[in-house]
């Protein structure tokens, strides 16, 4: 919410994680933040809010990416969960 406030003219928002010497970035438009926004002033339940974030956070995971400090890309984020905590 706070980076949706603060950058309103924003086409996407993302939040980036330092791990070791590169980055997690997880990104979304926002025009899914602000469709995630509507869902949950209109969820009926507490069950229908659960459904709704687990359906963006999908959105998210998905297009997260696992990138070195120059922006360019090891691996997406379910290649690099999968590596690094799954043993896979």
């Amino acid at each position: 919410t706070a980076l949706r406030l603060n950058y309103p003219e924003a086409k996407t928002l993302a939040v980036f994680i330092p791990y070791q010497q590169n980055m997690l970035a997880f990104p979304v438009a926002t025009t899914e933040y602000d469709k995630l926004l509507q869902q949950m002033a209109t969820a009926k339940s507490e069950e229908d809010k659960k459904t709704i974030v687990t359906n963006f956070l999908t959105v998210v995971f998905n297009k997260a990416t696992y990138m070195d400090r120059n922006g360019n890309p090891i691996s997406s984020f379910k290649d690099f969960y999968n590596k690094n905590f799954t043993g896979g």
